[in-house]
């Protein structure tokens, strides 16, 4: 690509890039990777970690020492759990609405108007940055979300996520060390084909609750192999309908039309996974995705083809 021909004619300085889509609302990162010699396509998920990362910790250097400072990361319903650790581990809350970027940007109006300062938003499962006080998607918030990372050295803001995150911060990082410190998520793609699930059933509702059923019978039969595999021991669902979320939902078709997440827990309460499913508003399809905490791609291949297995037998 255009990329390494640049590096084959010596433009070693050339280090990242972007190529939107037709209407410029989103775009895939390309950079030139240090280890592997040759440019390579960021995920979309990667991609708004990135952007998270830069924005909060500009927002930490801005507001430094300001004791009513509330730093804060709207995304939707299916962005990966990456960006609570991250934004945990700065000090930030993670407000999550349903997919749509105008539920992601009414919620953050909502909590702005509760003091939380909401400098970054967006959705993380198409890797669209929302830079506050814009309220669309533009590449160009995420190109430059990741050049004040590269840049802004002075400021300290690699630094202040490498003491905070306890990664070991080197004085002339690249991009290479900032993905290095990224925390470890294997999650589906928005854009595979195994993400696109087509279903007969057009009540959302009742398909959800048929779901229910089917996925509590499993769960009993499953729950041993999934503790001794992947030490996951219990669940809880959570929905999202427009700007609101509601936890530990006992019943699966209040979510409607809107995202139902099953979250995966360790022994200690941890999250280490979640599958998520919302039917499309257009289409007789039902997207679907895992999200698994580490390096892990045969954890989210199998919790993905039992979501899918599960899934087809509700579409009764």
């Amino acid at each position: 690509d255009a990329m390494n021909l640049l590096h084959e004619e010596g433009h070693n300085e050339v280090i990242l890039g972007y190529m939107p889509d037709c209407d410029g609302d989103r775009g895939n990162i390309v950079y030139w990777d240090n280890k592997l010699k040759e440019s390579v396509i960021l995920k979309a998920q990667e991609v708004f970690s990135l952007s998270v990362l830069a924005e909060l910790c500009y927002s930490i250097w801005q507001h430094s020492g300001e004791k009513d400072f509330k730093p804060a990361v709207v995304v939707n319903c299916p962005t990966s759990m990456r960006i609570e650790e991250i934004a945990h581990t700065l000090g930030a809350e993670v407000f999550r609405a349903e997919v749509g970027e105008a539920n992601v940007v009414n919620c953050a109006v909502e909590k702005r108007a509760q003091g939380y300062d909401v400098r970054i938003l967006g959705e993380g499962s198409n890797g669209g940055t929302i830079t506050y006080p814009s309220s669309v998607r533009d590449p160009l918030n995420t190109i430059f979300a990741i050049i004040k990372l590269l840049v802004l050295k002075e400021e300290r803001m690699f630094e202040i996520w490498c003491e905070k995150s306890g990664y070991k911060f080197n004085p002339n990082y690249t991009l290479n060390d900032i993905l290095d410190s990224l925390p470890k998520y294997t999650t589906t793609g928005v854009s595979e084909p195994r993400a696109v699930l087509h279903v007969k059933t057009t009540d959302h509702e009742k398909l959800k609750g048929a779901f229910q059923k089917v996925f509590e019978k499993s769960w009993k039969e499953k729950q041993a192999e999934l503790k001794k595999k992947y030490k996951i021991v219990s669940w809880e669902a959570v929905i999202t309908n427009g700007t609101k979320e509601t936890v530990d939902v006992k019943d699966f078709s209040l979510s409607k039309k809107g995202g139902l997440k099953i979250i995966f827990k360790d022994k200690d309460k941890n999250n280490v996974a979640f599958m998520w499913m919302r039917g499309s508003g257009t289409e007789p399809v039902f997207r679907i995705m895992c999200d698994v905490k580490g390096d892990n791609e045969k954890m989210e291949k199998e919790l993905l083809e039992w979501e899918t297995q599960l899934i087809l037998e509700s579409d009764k």
